[in-house]
């Protein structure tokens, strides 16, 4: 294996201009350890499929690919080396070229959706396909398109082509599974007949099962939304992929719509959707919509592309009410209709609201709340706004005086001002607590990592009206019995 290693390293010193990058990692102080994780007995096979030339850059993408696996390894044994290999080693191709390696490594055959994946390639251009990429972190930091890259290397066009396809696909395997032809292949597989099942009165989400069936069946370590942008990009005339991109408006403001939607092209009825969703919402955020509940059906019918075909009119209405829903977390009524909130700050609360939940019980940071709830799209909140939201709203708490919020839902343990959780901790101990015992306590919990002992002789000096210090930097609750005598002994 220690000349495998050594072929490796050989290897990518000695490759191309292209790979300068990746020469200098293995030339640096984590050469060992880049050695060390991420090389793999079962790399030595690629390096066999074809010449060492021919193989860089499916090689390199596999690499990444393994990366991204292992990173959650290397996190538990080194941060810093983790952080530091993670921003040195990406590639200059889709990681999709990676899972196809290894998809084929498995099973012994070409997966269907790597060629599907190349039909993407063709709408790159448009600016949110780049943007979509960008996000998922399908490019390296650069975001570099495919034909840029070629020209930094010897490869053209072509060639490079012709060498991900004869590195990934069995001998003999015809190009023709690209363009309209992959249609007629993905519908001929047997593992594939549920196709026919995906819905087109429906909109779909990541979180649909048809979605995750898919996923499942075809043993894909893709994400569910790159599924589904593989989905519109081949049968584009039946799907529209909407969301996960930045969109001009006409303005100088940039819209983003969070999540991702397939959405099927005849429930669209012509109408320019996202336009529409991005107007609509605006209304909302400026509550200039009078009327609560608010009747969908009945706005869509007054909408210029409105066909007064009522099976039409309500299929729209019902993928606008899914991305209400899913953007802005708006429930509806009994008779379908819309609940709109009340006032302008409880739109704000909502998005906050949700934004909290995400994190999953982690409390978040002021600053860091201000910028995901304007990176929303709409209107533009200042920190003092969000702050005295935060404040007013009691579904929210403040855990102590860095800023950072939770929701009280959550049921934290030592959470809220200092005050609070220095009282919480000394309520559960029978005699006075030093504060390297309160903070031993503290420590087990992270959300509390702001706080420093000296915090906490602060809090007690500042409110004698609950605290005792009795010496030797002991703290006690005023009017809690103890046994001192133990303390004297001791």
């Amino acid at each position: 294996k220690a000349a495998y290693q050594e072929q490796i390293q050989e290897w990518y010193q000695t490759y191309g201009a292209n790979y300068t990058r990746m020469a200098n990692v293995l030339n640096s102080i984590d050469c060992e350890d880049f050695i060390r994780y991420f090389l793999f007995e079962d790399d030595q096979k690629m390096l066999m499929v074809k010449d060492v030339g021919y193989m860089s850059l499916p090689l390199i993408s596999h690499m990444k690919d393994r990366l991204l696996k292992e990173i959650d390894i290397i996190k538990q044994e080194s941060e810093n080396l983790a952080l530091r290999l993670f921003n040195k080693t990406h590639s200059s191709l889709f990681v999709g070229d990676a899972f196809a390696t290894d998809f084929f490594n498995r099973y012994q055959h070409a997966p269907i959706f790597y060629a599907m994946q190349k039909m993407i390639e063709r709408q790159m251009y448009r600016d949110e396909f780049v943007a979509f990429l960008r996000r998922y972190d399908i490019f390296d930091g650069k975001v570099e398109i495919a034909d840029k890259t070629v020209k930094k290397s010897d490869y053209t066009v072509k060639s490079y082509s012709n060498a991900v396809y004869d590195a990934f696909f069995v001998p003999g395997a015809k190009q023709e599974v690209l363009g309209e032809q992959i249609v007629k292949l993905f519908a001929d597989q047997e593992q594939w007949k549920y196709l026919n099942l995906l819905p087109d009165n429906e909109v779909l989400t990541s979180q649909s099962e048809v979605i995750k069936r898919l996923v499942d069946d075809e043993h894909l370590s893709l994400s569910p939304e790159f599924v589904m942008a593989i989905l519109s990009g081949v049968f584009s005339q039946k799907f529209l992929l909407v969301g996960g991109y930045l969109r001009n408006f006409g303005t100088a403001k940039n819209k983003i719509i969070r999540h991702f939607y397939l959405v099927p092209q005849k429930m669209m009825c012509q109408a320019p959707l996202v336009d529409e969703f991005f107007l609509l919402r605006d209304m909302i955020y400026e509550t200039n919509i009078r009327k609560r509940p608010f009747d969908l059906m009945a706005y869509v019918g007054t909408r210029s592309y409105a066909t007064h075909d009522a099976t039409c009119d309500a299929q729209m209405a019902e993928v606008l009410k899914t991305l209400l829903r899913g953007e802005l977390y708006l429930q509806e009524d009994e008779q379908g209709r819309v609940i709109l909130p009340k006032r302008k700050e409880s739109v704000l609360a909502d998005r906050l609201y949700h934004i909290l939940d995400v994190h999953a019980k982690k409390p978040v940071s002021l600053e860091q709340l201000t910028k995901e709830v304007n990176a929303d799209g709409g209107r533009k909140y200042v920190r003092a706004t969000i702050s005295q939201t935060l404040k007013k709203d009691k579904r929210f708490i403040n855990n102590g005086r860095k800023g950072f919020y939770a929701l009280q839902e959550w049921q934290l343990p030592f959470i809220g001002t200092n005050r609070t959780i220095l009282k919480q901790v000394l309520e559960l101990s029978d005699h006075p607590m030093t504060g390297a015992e309160v903070m031993a306590v503290l420590s087990q919990y992270p959300y509390n990592g702001h706080l420093r002992k000296s915090d906490l002789s602060v809090v007690a000096s500042m409110a004698k009206d609950q605290f005792v210090k009795f010496g030797f930097g002991l703290y006690g609750l005023k009017g809690k019995e103890y046994d001192l005598s133990r303390l004297v002994s001791s």
